[in-house]
């Protein structure tokens, strides 16, 4: 049997992120696993909630999206974007990372945060990523 390494989920899906979203929200906006300080006016977190292996070759990270604004209505809009461009990571390749089917468990979902009074979606999944060799 051959044992296979998995890349890191959050610093993968971010990177993509970082790289493909700015055309459609308008702005550059913080990608990132954590809470920016100071916090911007909008951001986009990535936790990685859980997830298990998949197969020998496929890991099946289970990733939490937060889109953070100062308004409801731009926190979606945020969410919509990265809900679609993440959907199309499903069956390809991205930076050397092959990605295979994605399993949404919430669609986004209003979850104000009540310490910042900010606006903010949360949308979960997972995806399959193909693992590596380990030599």
């Amino acid at each position: 049997m051959q044992t296979v390494v998995f890349p890191d989920a959050e610093s993968v899906i971010t990177s993509y992120l970082r790289n493909q979203i700015t055309p459609y929200i308008g702005d550059t906006i913080h990608v990132g696993t954590d809470v920016p300080n100071p916090r911007p006016e909008e951001f986009i977190r990535l936790i990685r909630t859980g997830g298990v292996v998949q197969t020998q070759v496929s890991d099946g990270p289970q990733i939490t999206l937060e889109s953070w604004a100062m308004n409801e209505d731009r926190a979606y809009e945020i969410a919509k974007y990265a809900r679609a461009l993440v959907s199309r990571l499903q069956n390809d390749v991205w930076n050397g990372t092959t990605f295979y089917r994605m399993q949404e468990f919430s669609g986004p979902n209003s979850n104000p945060d009540d310490d910042s009074e900010m606006a903010r979606y949360t949308w979960t999944f997972i995806i399959g990523m193909r693992g590596i060799p380990f030599t």
